[in-house]
């Protein structure tokens, strides 16, 4: 991709830096897709007390892990109450937009904005790893 945008650039002309510009697009495109992934049950969380969680059906990721790790007994009930990693990072991914649209008039040097869009998403991915089961980096 970063191969494309430099050709991109040079066919067209432009001498201007874009890298910021995916700035603000980044923590959009990963909120979007995790909808994707909580719907299909991949990157589920542990289970959980919370009434904030989520109980996947048969033939999810979440439901065929969660037999595995030994959390349900019968294959044809719901999985336990699940942290909803994805939604999680969702939230993550509307937070860091928000700081970054008030925060880019004070990045003047090009790149440092992109740069810091991605340190937001991986503060917002360490702490929601704490929250996701581990046999979900094996299975999705």
């Amino acid at each position: 991709m970063f191969l494309g945008i430099v050709f991109s650039k040079w066919l067209m002309g432009l001498k201007y830096s874009l890298i910021d510009h995916f700035a603000l697009i980044l923590p959009i495109a990963m909120a979007t897709q995790r909808f994707g992934c909580f719907f299909s049950g991949c990157c589920h969380g542990i289970p959980t007390k919370s009434n904030f969680g989520v109980k996947y059906p048969e033939n999810t990721i979440a439901h065929i892990n969660s037999a595995w790790n030994g959390y349900i007994s019968n294959i044809n009930e719901l999985t336990p109450t699940l942290h909803p990693v994805q939604v999680y990072l969702t939230i993550v991914g509307i937070i860091s937009f928000f700081i970054i649209l008030s925060v880019k008039k004070y990045f003047v040097v090009n790149g440092n904005l992109f740069l810091f869009s991605i340190f937001l998403f991986l503060c917002g991915k360490t702490i929601t790893e704490f929250f996701r089961d581990p046999l979900t980096h094996k299975t999705s």
